[in-house]
């Protein structure tokens, strides 16, 4: 349902063939995108949310999606046992 676009300005910086296309096709299946970013770029504008956070907290919002995730289980269990070596030991850290 939602697209997050965070680390990268591709509306501007990242300016690839399907750039453009993926804003379209993310807005024609009706999820919404939301850009972190501490600037309003092209991208934020092209959001349906800028979340505008602090220079140098990026790091500290990963990491609480990251516990949101992992406490909440939210992530694919199946595909955590199959493709993943210390998922355990970075949980519980």
């Amino acid at each position: 349902n939602y697209v997050i676009m965070a680390g990268a300005n591709r509306a501007e910086a990242i300016v690839t063939p399907d750039t453009m296309d993926g804003f379209k096709r993310t807005k024609g299946r009706g999820a919404k995108m939301i850009c972190i970013d501490h600037r309003f770029t092209h991208t934020a504008a092209k959001s349906d949310k800028w979340l505008a956070i602090k220079p140098g907290t990026d790091l500290a919002l990963v990491l609480a999606l990251t516990y949101v995730v992992m406490t909440e289980t939210l992530y694919n269990k199946k595909f955590v046992e199959e493709n993943m070596d210390g998922f355990e030991e970075y949980r519980r850290y």
